[in-house]
């Protein structure tokens, strides 16, 4: 979907079709590498400290040394505090708005996709939208942190919200940042019950690939996309034990796709509808 994205190109020039399709493949070819060409820990997606980058991605980065139009291993800024996909370009780019990050969307995809955990919808008749300003300069997290002084808020935006400010250091389109455009300082720092304490978008990302659940949620994720719905009760024992032979196997993607095969969640087959 990256390269749908629409961006306020009055703001972000450098952006357009052929640098979002970039984008992409930067993390198609990240996921390559992690999971077939070094056939190691497939959690590394999570927390490695590379990416892939021709001449113009490298610039999004401030990678220096980078020349020519292929894709190229590099390591990110040592200063920038990134770690694996989530800092990427790709995902930074579709989970924010044309103008501005969206640390709820980056929190929920966060919450949702790589661990699993279950966000309710808005209660009916909510008010959705940040309070309005009242004249005094504040940061999209201020904003977010005043929303979630709203009770029929608090509940849900406390799950997402403080995930997405370990992200605020990159804008719509990925690129590094200490400010936000009015000028106020940014605090990427933030806490979730069960996970803990982070300061950066690296060390969310270590928490996050050494919490159990995120194991177990790559386990769900392939299970649901290859039976086609998500794991009923009957089903739940075969993935735990893929689960746990994932964990064991120290997290090699492989060798999880070939026991995933010959379990018997694809062994059986229901009656044709």
């Amino acid at each position: 979907e990256v390269p749908t994205m629409q961006k306020d190109t009055e703001i972000f020039t450098n952006y357009d079709s052929d640098l979002a399709e970039l984008m992409r493949q930067e993390s198609l070819r990240f996921i390559e590498h992690v999971v077939w060409d070094e056939n190691g820990d497939s959690m590394d997606i999570l927390s490695a400290d590379y990416t892939f980058v021709n001449e113009e991605l490298a610039a999004v980065y401030g990678i220096a040394g980078i020349t020519g139009a292929q894709l190229q291993q590099a390591d990110f800024p040592a200063d920038q505090g990134r770690a694996g996909i989530l800092s990427m370009s790709g995902f930074l780019t579709r989970h924010s708005h044309p103008a501005k990050n969206s640390p709820t969307r980056r929190g929920v995809f966060i919450q949702t996709k790589l661990l699993c955990a279950e966000i309710p919808p808005p209660p009916p008749g909510v008010d959705t939208q940040l309070p309005e300003d009242d004249g005094e300069p504040k940061t999209l997290r201020e904003k977010l942190e005043q929303h979630m002084e709203d009770e029929s808020c608090a509940g849900c935006h406390s799950l997402m919200d403080p995930l997405g400010f370990s992200l605020e250091n990159y804008d719509p389109i990925g690129q590094f940042r200490t400010e936000e455009l009015n000028g106020l300082p940014i605090d990427s720092s933030g806490e979730i019950a069960g996970l803990g304490e982070f300061n950066t978008a690296a060390e969310l990302a270590a928490l996050l690939r050494d919490d159990p659940r995120a194991a177990q949620c790559v386990v769900r994720n392939l299970i649901r996309n290859g039976l086609g719905h998500v794991e009923t009760t009957g089903e739940l024992p075969s993935v735990v034990a893929l689960a746990n032979d994932y964990t064991d196997n120290a997290f090699n993607l492989q060798d999880l796709l070939v026991d995933m095969a010959s379990s018997r969640l694809f062994q059986l087959v229901d009656a044709p509808k």
